[in-house]
């Protein structure tokens, strides 16, 4: 009904700090919300995080490169995730996102996967005023019924049978150019 855990993740690195930001900007905003916080492999430095579970201990959970980011995926009612990959991760398992872009080539997918309405977008990362988007954009993910819509089209989107579907395509077009005898024998004298 309301939102419990928020999943803060926003990729293998961190090198402008946003992580510790986002995290303790949802535990000034959100009082009764506890948030995982992803360490990724290549942080230089994890200390705003660190500082954030010291001043709220309890509600800051710090996952230090963890094997199973699934689970955490499955365990939060809404995540804040870079624009990357991670993205379609959380669509496959059903949990609600905000996202930011943190590189040019996230812009073009975040947009389509706002459209479909798999996650809501808070824009460019290093803008100043990102936190007025993010804010407005949490306030409309504070909805069970929107996490709730969400979470079913992230879900009919990322279905997670792609690398199945992409087989099938290539088996049944290799049996194709076959069976119409496209496919040209290799020149004399090479295998």
């Amino acid at each position: 009904e309301r939102l419990e855990r928020v999943l803060v993740t926003v990729g293998g690195s961190d090198p402008s700090d946003l992580a510790g930001r986002i995290t303790e900007w949802i535990c000034k905003e959100l009082a009764d919300v506890t948030v995982d916080v992803v360490i990724g492999p290549f942080f230089d430095t994890a200390q705003s995080v660190e500082r954030c579970a010291t001043q709220w201990p309890g509600r800051v959970r710090i996952h230090r490169d963890p094997q199973d980011i699934r689970a955490l995926m499955l365990g939060a009612d809404l995540a804040i995730s870079g624009g990357g990959q991670t993205t379609y991760e959380l669509a496959a398992c059903g949990t609600p996102a905000i996202a930011l872009c943190l590189a040019d080539n996230q812009r073009e997918s975040l947009e389509a996967m706002a459209k479909e309405g798999t996650l809501l977008v808070a824009g460019e990362a290093n803008v100043s005023d990102v936190w007025k988007t993010l804010l407005r954009q949490l306030d409309a993910a504070l909805s069970r019924n929107r996490r709730m819509e969400m979470s079913a089209r992230g879900r009919a989107l990322v279905d997670g049978r792609g690398a199945e579907r992409l087989s099938r395509a290539i088996v049944e077009a290799d049996a194709a150019q076959n069976a119409n005898g496209r496919r040209h024998a290799a020149p004399q004298g090479r295998p």
